[in-house]
């Protein structure tokens, strides 16, 4: 298994709603919200391991895609702080797909 992956998405709300619509595609996460994460930084938490294959992969970014346009999430860091923390915490394959 890798690292615990965090999407931040900021609202309790939503994070509950996109780990049901990951849910619904077969792809298990679990969503954090207070007390686990400081108020305002829900996020959900995901890994990945050895068994999954490109599909798996692929399958799971373009799910990520239409959970966060149906839900209204941003795809963006909300600030210079939040980007800079979120590539520091991200592993090397993650930031490769940042740079496809």
């Amino acid at each position: 298994f890798s690292q615990i992956i965090p999407i931040v998405v900021y609202d309790e709300k939503k994070a509950y709603a996109f780990e049901q619509f990951l849910y619904d595609y077969n792809i298990l996460c679990s969503a954090a919200t207070v007390p686990a994460v400081a108020p305002g930084m829900a996020r959900l938490r995901l890994s990945i391991n050895a068994t999954h294959t490109d599909q798996h992969i692929d399958l799971f970014l373009s799910v990520i895609h239409d959970a966060m346009k149906k839900l209204q999430i941003p795809t963006v860091a909300r600030s210079k702080s939040d980007w800079d923390t979120f590539i520091k915490e991200s592993p090397d394959y993650i930031l490769d797909l940042l740079h496809k």
